[in-house]
């Protein structure tokens, strides 16, 4: 067995040997993040054994708190692990969940990152970028949050002084939105 790896973080070196032709009298072994669903194709993969799952970070906006968890993936991400089998020659998918788990479990579509993490960050740059009010430009997106996340949001940002009453950036919320670092990191920095 040839067992490669293959995730975001990876090194591209790295990320590039599974690619390469599997020796005479090998079999190839690759274990794939959610890298695998959309980003890359190898070509000759034959079997997909998908478990079903996923690490994503879910945010809850009342405890202001981010955890990497792992849940269900949705259907729409199983059929793209389905279709990573057999480009060259038939292939064959296994999933480690039942049908009635796919079917009562499992949602349609993965739930947009907008809807699961925190939107300290993202109101610090429509701040900077001069896109207006925030709440009002939220409300345009096709699947906007829900208004107490963003509450959280602009009270996190009262707290660290990065926002004033109106809701505009302080000369420290300026600064805070030019980090590439979590607000409050970037305050305590």
């Amino acid at each position: 067995l040839v067992v490669l790896p293959i995730y975001a973080t990876l090194p591209s070196d790295q990320q590039a040997k599974i690619f390469e032709p599997t020796p005479q009298g090998a079999r190839k072994v690759v274990l794939a993040t959610n890298i695998a669903e959309t980003s890359i194709t190898i070509d000759d993969v034959v079997f997909v054994i998908d478990s079903g799952r996923v690490r994503e970070t879910q945010y809850d906006p009342v405890s202001r708190m981010s955890a990497l968890v792992t849940a269900w993936c949705s259907k729409a991400s199983s059929r793209q692990r389905r279709g990573r089998a057999g480009r060259v020659r038939e292939g064959y998918c296994f999933h480690l969940y039942s049908t009635k788990t796919e079917a009562t479990v499992l949602a349609d579509f993965t739930t947009p990152e907008i809807l699961r993490t925190p939107l300290d960050a993202l109101c610090l740059q429509i701040k900077i970028l001069g896109l207006g009010d925030i709440r009002k430009f939220l409300s345009m997106a096709i699947e906007p949050p829900p208004e107490g996340a963003i509450a959280s949001a602009l009270k996190s940002l009262h707290e660290l002084d990065a926002v004033d009453s109106k809701d505009e950036l302080t000369a420290l919320g300026h600064h805070l939105a030019e980090l590439p670092v979590d607000a409050r990191l970037g305050k305590m920095m």
